[in-house]
């Protein structure tokens, strides 16, 4: 964005002045650590209200002029709220999924639920800019809540997209996943179904579960742990399958990823995965209580040309929808709507 627009940033961070390292290649970002101007204590609720009392001042001290006050998750929303109050600067609102939704699907408390409905309830009306990342969560929220709807746009994640032919390097028979390993995910359904079969199953994240499911694998299940950024998209480029057993997504950036670099992504019907992947054209869509899933892996495995056919179109997918270069165009558009 800076070098399309010339675009500055300003990162308000939670961290302290090892954040200012991010700062120190880049003309363009200055870093303003908050545990860099407040003594930071060990009880969070001490440090909450001190960020509350004192974000405003640290951010006036700074002495930056800026236009347009973001952020990038609703959770901690309730800061960019106050800033916009006491700049008076439009503020843009970005979510990559639904805090309230997940909150009920994670069955959290009913205070932690409402605490979430309100917050959204409230940022959705003060806000200049709500930007969510699928369709799915642009239609719940303006089913649900009573905002002035022009405010709401749809910018789903993006991914960095190469033009180079695609070099598959494994058999089909390995498999990749990528993921957190907890409840959500449902690695326990996919280690199940894969269990000493033919297909070699990996496993790329951590969790609380891991422990626990890898007691539960057979030697045909590996678990890689977590990679960089670079490790995991060199590894996407070598698989021809990726495998979600998901529950619930927002605009799952793993499966963009997977998608980006040509892998065929065999995923559940639900419905932040079914509007981006289309059964058959751009990958495979199955139910997880119906559908046999080592028989869709053999279907597809048993037939090259489909599966080629597959992966061009998942790539070609995501170079129209997803690119970071579309998501640049969109989000400049943005900004340069509520900054007059």
């Amino acid at each position: 964005m800076n070098k399309e627009y010339g675009t500055n940033f300003i990162f308000f961070t939670f961290g302290n002045k090892n954040d200012l390292v991010y700062q120190e290649n880049y003309d363009y970002i200055k870093v303003i650590p908050i545990f860099e101007n407040l003594n930071e204590s060990k009880n969070k609720l001490i440090n909450f209200f001190k960020i509350i009392l004192k974000s405003s001042s640290i951010v006036r001290n700074s002495k930056l002029k800026f236009d347009i006050i973001q952020t990038n998750q609703l959770y901690g929303s309730w800061i960019a709220l106050l800033l916009k109050f006491r700049f008076k600067k439009p503020l843009y609102i970005r979510t990559g999924y639904d805090l309230f939704i997940f909150s009920k699907k994670d069955k959290k408390s009913f205070i932690k639920r409402f605490l979430f409905y309100i917050l959204t309830f409230i940022s959705l009306n003060i806000c200049d800019i709500y930007s969510v990342s699928s369709q799915s969560d642009y239609q719940f929220l303006r089913k649900h809540y009573k905002f002035p709807k022009e405010k709401i746009v749809v910018r789903s994640n993006w991914v960095i997209v190469k033009e180079q032919k695609l070099n598959k390097q494994n058999s089909a028979n390995e498999i990749l996943s990528v993921g957190r390993i907890e409840k959500q995910k449902d690695y326990e359904y996919l280690i199940k179904k894969l269990n000493n079969s033919k297909y070699k199953l990996n496993i790329v994240g951590t969790g609380s579960l891991e422990k626990d499911l890898k007691k539960i694998s057979s030697e045909n299940i590996t678990f890689h742990g977590v990679m960089n950024f670079k490790e995991l998209n060199n590894t996407y480029k070598r698989y021809k399958i990726y495998i979600s057993s998901t529950n619930y997504e927002g605009n799952p950036k793993s499966i963009l990823e997977a998608m980006g670099n040509g892998c065929v992504v065999v995923g559940p019907d639900i419905e932040n995965i079914t509007e981006i992947i289309e059964n058959n054209k751009n990958g495979i869509i199955y139910n997880k209580l119906n559908d046999d899933l080592i028989e869709i892996l053999d279907n597809l495995v048993d037939d090259p040309k489909k599966l080629e056919m597959l992966s061009n179109n998942a790539k070609n997918y995501i170079i129209e929808n997803n690119s970071l270069e579309k998501n640049v165009i969109n989000v400049f558009d943005d900004y340069k709507l509520i900054s007059g």
